[in-house]
């Protein structure tokens, strides 16, 4: 058996694994929610509900879709005389097509749609985020198969199990001077989110979203507690725009300056070498590929391909919504 086999066969063997112990979900029962309140009127129909199905499982497909229905929105009865689970796609849909409450009127009245955005987002707040982000650090990736896929990566990043950066999100938030939101990628205010993806592109966990102009990079670096969220044996990637602020970092925590890889930074005068020149180029180019992550979810989710601007009162909404 070859070297690339034998890595195959492993890596085979621990998503085998992840499946069995996280994916469980798609082999059980449907969920039965005890309703909350019993309605004297019927089941209303959703209006339009077969473009609403259609657009949701073109564009997320059906494990995805079944995973939030049974999993995540299925927790408990939400108000409204209409199925629950087509509340649900509802949810997904306005996501998916970043929808207004009064363009969502299209399929139920706007006051019924409204009850359920808040029941779903607002009123489970704490509790979903924290479910989320439970699910998200442990169902698409473990230190095991971040060490073996990273044996892939090329030859100088061989170490490199996870990849950050901020992410820009054209909002408007109600309350918050325009300055501090002010994005120089937009030009506009904006929320900024650091993102942390392994080398298969899958998102592990996210920092609370704060606004632009307040919050570089390595700012939100540094209160993002990562020894809660990585590995010992992790070694994450980042671009010059971290680098001054690694040291505080690792002050304090469990980590090190071996859990960071980063691009050489450029003493002052003093210009790099042709190798570190080479080697920046390099890094750049591998550090890109989160890039793609952040593309890819702005063409599934029209909330966050920043064509529009999301409006919100409230960013802790906002964070459970992205």
């Amino acid at each position: 058996m070859t070297q690339s086999q034998d890595l195959n066969k492993s890596l085979l063997q621990e998503f085998n694994k992840l499946m069995h112990d996280q994916w469980s979900f798609l082999f059980e029962q449907w969920p039965e929610i005890p309703k909350s309140k019993f309605h004297r009127t019927e089941i209303k129909v959703v209006n339009d509900i077969e473009h609403v199905k259609e657009t949701v499982l073109q564009r997320l497909g059906h494990i995805p879709v079944f995973f939030f229905l049974s999993v995540i929105f299925a927790t408990q009865d939400y108000p409204g005389p209409y199925c629950n689970c087509e509340k649900g796609l509802l949810i997904l849909y306005q996501l998916i097509k970043n929808c207004s409450v009064e363009q969502m009127s299209r399929f139920i009245p706007r006051s019924s749609f409204y009850d359920i955005y808040r029941s779903f987002y607002t009123k489970q707040s704490p509790n979903l985020d924290k479910r989320l982000s439970m699910l998200l650090a442990s169902m698409f990736s473990n230190i095991q198969i971040r060490i073996l896929t990273a044996q892939q990566n090329p030859s100088m990043f061989k170490h490199v199990t996870l990849l950050l950066d901020g992410h820009d999100t054209r909002v408007n938030q109600t309350g918050v001077d325009a300055a501090k939101m002010y994005s120089y990628k937009f030009k506009k205010s904006g929320l900024r989110t650091q993102v942390c993806t392994d080398n298969n592109g899958m998102i592990l966990f996210m920092s609370k979203s704060a606004p632009c102009g307040d919050s570089t990079d390595g700012i939100m670096l540094t209160k993002m507690r990562l020894e809660k969220h990585i590995h010992k044996l992790d070694c994450v990637g980042l671009d010059g725009g971290y680098t001054q602020h690694i040291n505080k970092v690792v002050e304090g925590s469990d980590l090190d300056l071996g859990n960071f890889c980063h691009p050489v930074r450029k003493s002052k005068g003093i210009e790099l070498s042709s190798d570190e020149v080479k080697y920046n180029k390099l890094f750049g180019s591998f550090r890109s590929r989160i890039e793609s992550v952040f593309g890819e979810l702005g063409s599934t989710f029209e909330r966050f391909n920043n064509r529009s601007v999301i409006r919100t009162c409230n960013s802790e909404t906002f964070n459970i919504g992205g």
